[in-house]
């Protein structure tokens, strides 16, 4: 959900990647406490993971940010623009009913 929010406000997209360790499920929409996602440039990633090693945080590279759309392994591909389409319209859709 963080990585849809982040590219609704961006208009930047993501290939991402499910560790083998979890079903896409479990890991993409799991409600685990204390997760965060940071982006990082290729030429500092290596660092960011490096540092967060040394201070005993655990990481997962999930994918690289890039292009307008969001894919995931295994999924059909999906707009940036169009996610945040859905997600600005839901509200004056619902209260437009009945």
């Amino acid at each position: 959900v963080t990585i849809a929010e982040m590219a609704m406000s961006s208009g930047l997209g993501a290939t991402l990647t499910t560790p083998a360790t979890k079903s896409r499920g479990e890991f993409w929409f799991g409600e685990d406490q204390a997760r965060y996602v940071v982006t990082a440039s290729p030429a500092d990633a290596a660092k960011v993971i490096a540092d967060a090693a040394a201070a005993g945080i655990p990481t997962t590279k999930l994918g690289m940010t890039a292009g307008d759309t969001i894919r995931i392994d295994g999924e059909d591909p999906f707009a940036a623009a169009h996610l945040r389409q859905l997600n600005e319209a839901w509200l004056p859709n619902l209260m437009s009913v009945g």
